[in-house]
């Protein structure tokens, strides 16, 4: 028994291979986001060629799932970080038959609620929020590894799609989704454990906010529009260039490759942004990447060559 105490804490080797977990868990509860980025016109053709269709279903998973983080941080705290991902794990599995199983209201139901309040956004807040609780020394770089989750998902789903969507099409690609994804998530679910700061009995002291600028509340509204505001402008470009590359005259695995190629780049560049604030600061690099991010936008709306949108694409990762 004293063994397995120690070899679950802080700064352990389990707390390492959790935050590579939770990063898996993360990466399968996000996957679902990206069907109808690269079977757009796959979905709007059952639609009356309507892409407001698929970029609706899209919209209200990443709004579910926001609004999910919430109530699931709030459940871990209160019970444990377990309990989040086995609700994701069945969520999930039954979102991608619920979703793929109508029309437009199954559609969006399922995205909104399995799919996004339920699936996607139990995975990560818990996630990050618990694994911030087994790390003293070297903190910041598992909460890196816990932040491309995302990215991951986005690298590696899309290929999964794109090798799907001609054989079996959507509806079946989105059940097998829920299935794999649903099932994995439910067993990594008993892998995960509360961290000792959780465990531990008593109240933590009050923090000092005297040091703040602004109060609280309204540093946290402030981070929250310009999270918004970041998620917009890079979801619109994102949400179309599998069709944009086929407006273009390119093969969708094109843009399956060019969708792809923004989350790898993005893996990388969470690191190195991470080690830039580091030495000139938060402030100056989410700048940057402001600056980075209005420059790839402006070149969506000229480019015409496909090395030009691999280009852009690299560029939008980067922000």
């Amino acid at each position: 028994m004293a063994a397995t105490g120690l070899s679950h804490r802080v700064d352990s080797p389990y707390a390492w291979r959790l935050a590579f977990v939770s990063m898996f868990c993360i990466g399968l509860g996000g996957g679902a986001i990206y069907l109808p980025v690269v079977g757009l016109r796959e979905i709007a053709a059952e639609f009356g060629d309507r892409r407001a269709v698929p970029s609706m279903a899209y919209m209200l998973g990443f709004f579910a799932m926001g609004v999910g983080g919430v109530m699931m941080g709030w459940l871990a705290d209160r019970t444990s970080p377990r309990v989040p991902l086995l609700i994701a794990g069945a969520s999930i599995f039954a979102g991608g038959w619920l979703a793929s199983s109508g029309g437009e209201l199954a559609l969006y139901v399922g995205y909104m609620i399995p799919l996004g309040f339920l699936g996607n956004a139990a995975t990560f807040t818990p996630a990050m929020n618990n694994i911030q609780g087994w790390f003293d020394r070297r903190r910041s770089t598992a909460v890196s590894i816990i932040s491309v989750g995302p990215a991951v998902s986005g690298f590696v789903w899309p290929q999964v799609y794109r090798w799907l969507l001609p054989d079996v099409g959507w509806r079946e690609t989105l059940v097998i989704y829920g299935v794999v994804a649903g099932t994995l998530l439910f067993l990594c679910a008993f892998y995960v454990r509360p961290s000792p700061v959780m465990r531990r009995v008593g109240k933590r002291a009050a923090e000092d906010l005297s040091v703040l600028r602004l109060p609280s509340l309204a540093i946290m509204g402030l981070l929250s529009a310009a999270g918004f505001c970041c998620c917009v402008a890079m979801a619109i470009p994102f949400v179309h260039l599998v069709a944009f590359c086929g407006d273009l005259g390119f093969a969708a695995a094109r843009g399956s490759e060019a969708v792809s190629l923004v989350l790898l780049t993005a893996v990388a560049s969470t690191f190195a942004m991470g080690r830039l604030a580091d030495y000139i600061g938060p402030i100056r690099v989410s700048l940057l990447c402001a600056v980075i991010q209005i420059a790839s936008l402006l070149g969506f709306v000229f480019v015409q060559s496909l090395s030009g949108i691999y280009t852009l694409s690299v560029v939008a990762g980067i922000s």
